[in-house]
């Protein structure tokens, strides 16, 4: 989760700092989420091959530029397989916070 302790907010919630799990989003339509997204449609094609969204998003986060909140235990995992990302073959993932 980007190396950052996510703020407790009350129980089973979150705020997360700097969060790498852009699988399962749910996103509330606002100015900075608006401004967040034309920073990543707008970055160089030089600098954008090179970053992930989780980890721009991730900044974003950490520059509290962006507020993300989330549960103790996901709602969403991952299912068990070979990464699109990282080419690893890993068993089905769930995160939770506690």
């Amino acid at each position: 989760m980007g190396g950052t302790v996510p703020q407790f907010v009350s129980d089973g919630v979150y705020r997360a700092v700097n969060l790498n799990r852009t699988h399962g989003y749910v996103v509330r339509n606002t100015e900075r989420v608006k401004a967040a997204y034309w920073r990543l449609a707008t970055m160089q094609p030089s600098i954008a091959h090179q970053w992930h969204i989780d980890y721009v998003l991730g900044d974003l986060m950490q520059a509290g530029a962006l507020t993300v909140y989330m549960p103790a235990r996901w709602f969403v995992g991952q299912a068990g397989g070979v990464s699109s990302t990282s080419g690893k073959k890993h068993a089905e993932l769930w995160w939770e916070w506690q």
